[in-house]
């Protein structure tokens, strides 16, 4: 009888933690996420990852990619620490695949032939930006606008991180919305 209360509590215990402790997979840029060695998605794009990087020298470029086979849901922004020296840092994402329509507006990348692009920009210079607190890291974000959009189109799909104003600095590239269960 006692073991069986023992069980039940630790039952109740781990189910707790598996439906209350969700977080994105971490990574940490070790070396620069370039054209020639992006950060290469396994698994699903939709589920989640926190891709702890930084835009230096200002003119860098991160590249990450991934390969679509069946419709997929595509959610990808930046979060910039909240502090004096990143508070005027602004990055940019674009998501480039086969059927997007072409960019918009000037990217400083070549978009490969076949492929489209859909440029997010981040909050305009000078205008206030929404800021969350992440507990897991313990950290303030700014939080910035998101590619979030469901594509079918099969094939390789890139996203790109860069500063447009060239001041650089450290980010969170956020690729995914499922969280995994811990």
């Amino acid at each position: 009888m006692r073991q069986l209360a023992i069980f039940s509590i630790l039952f109740l215990i781990a189910t707790f933690f598996s439906h209350s402790l969700k977080a994105h997979d971490p990574f940490y840029e070790e070396s620069d996420y370039s054209c020639e060695k992006p950060f290469r998605v396994k698994g699903s794009i939709e589920n989640a990852r926190a891709v702890f990087a930084r835009l230096e020298p200002p003119t860098d470029i991160d590249v990450y990619t991934f390969t679509v086979s069946k419709p997929v849901h595509i959610h990808a922004r930046a979060f910039v620490p909240c502090t004096a020296h990143l508070n005027q840092f602004l990055p940019s994402l674009a998501v480039v695949g086969p059927g997007l329509p072409a960019p918009a507006e000037k990217v400083p990348f070549p978009v490969p032939e076949g492929y489209g692009a859909v440029v997010v920009n981040n909050t305009p210079p000078g205008k206030k930006r929404p800021t969350f607190y992440e507990p897991f890291s313990g950290e303030t974000y700014y939080d910035a606008p998101a590619f979030d959009q469901q594509v079918s189109t099969t094939g390789t799909w890139y996203i790109y991180y860069w500063d447009p104003y060239k001041m650089g600095g450290d980010y969170v590239a956020i690729l995914g919305f499922k969280e995994k269960l811990w």
